[in-house]
């Protein structure tokens, strides 16, 4: 590799720490009300996420032209009077849950091992999260290291489809529990391969499929990977829709890029993750400073 390269790889994931240093240094948004689209938006995080989701937030505000409810569940770290002071300047409605608020409505449903793998792992708490949210309503759970560019197409032909639905996004790699991929679920070995930080969920999906045997595992001997699995199992059972690819982005090609990624691209959000989240607060600069093609 020669000098140049590495010096401009390396400043490629170095400046990520700037441009997050710059994000804090700037205003809180500024947000006008808009109309309400029937819709949960849900993500799951912590007291250390607080930056990620205003960036998460603010980019949803700039590309969508109606604004869901948000709900925000807590992985124990988040408190009421921090997230009221990162979301003061968000126009519509929101709120803050702990996991456990939920407890009663699951059990309610029957889905007592779900709650028993919540109390295990975090990535149950965030599973649980999202069923409990869709038995409620339409949800859209995404996680907080995603920019939204513009408001994506395939969300109104899902807010207009009948009954209990899953339609998770892509991951560019086969990332479920070993002790289940490919031995017990031999299906999910195969592309394409799913995520579950960016998913749509509506109706009790759980019982409308034959997971009860994987919840009553996950109950016992989950992992973090256990809860991407299980909801990869459903999605299959459910017909193995997946969002588009040019629309919901995951890739990590352009790691050492030095230049906003979103211009020029077709992409209503993409998913920051593994080896390119220094670009979004690369990302997120841009697209408070209204550089680029972003909505």
């Amino acid at each position: 590799m020669s000098l140049l390269r590495r010096v401009r790889d390396s400043a490629a994931y170095r400046s990520g720490f700037v441009y997050r240093g710059l994000l804090r240094a700037l205003p809180a948004p500024r947000a006008a009300a808009k109309p309400e689209i029937p819709l949960t938006f849900l993500t799951f995080g912590g007291v250390d996420h607080r930056l990620m989701l205003q960036q998460c937030l603010a980019s949803l505000y700039r590309a969508w032209p109606r604004l869901p409810r948000v709900r925000i569940v807590s992985d124990g770290s988040l408190v009421l009077v921090q997230a009221r002071e990162a979301l003061a300047w968000w126009p519509g409605t929101w709120e803050l849950l702990g996991w456990r608020d939920l407890v009663p409505g699951l059990l309610a449903r029957g889905h007592g091992d779900l709650v028993r793998f919540a109390e295990r792992n975090a990535m149950g708490r965030k599973m649980a999260a999202i069923v409990a949210s869709a038995a409620e309503g339409p949800t859209l759970y995404c996680d907080v290291d995603i920019l939204w560019f513009r408001f994506p197409p395939t969300l109104d032909r899902l807010l207009g489809a009948p009954g209990p639905a899953l339609v998770m996004s892509r991951d560019p790699y086969c990332a479920y529990d070993p002790d289940l991929v490919p031995g017990t679920l031999p299906d999910l070995s195969q592309p394409p391969y799913l995520c579950a930080g960016f998913l749509f969920a509506q109706g009790d999906f759980l019982a409308a499929v034959r997971v009860g045997e994987l919840l009553s595992y996950a109950a016992e001997r989950g992992i973090g990977l256990t809860e991407q699995t299980i909801l990869a199992e459903a999605d299959r059972q459910l017909g193995h829709e997946v969002w588009p690819e040019d629309e919901i982005a995951l890739l990590e090609q352009d790691r050492h890029s030095l230049g906003p990624s979103y211009v020029g691209r077709p992409w209503a959000a993409r998913h920051y993750v593994g080896q390119v989240r220094h670009l979004f607060w690369r990302d997120a600069l841009a697209l408070r400073l209204g550089l680029g093609d972003g909505a």
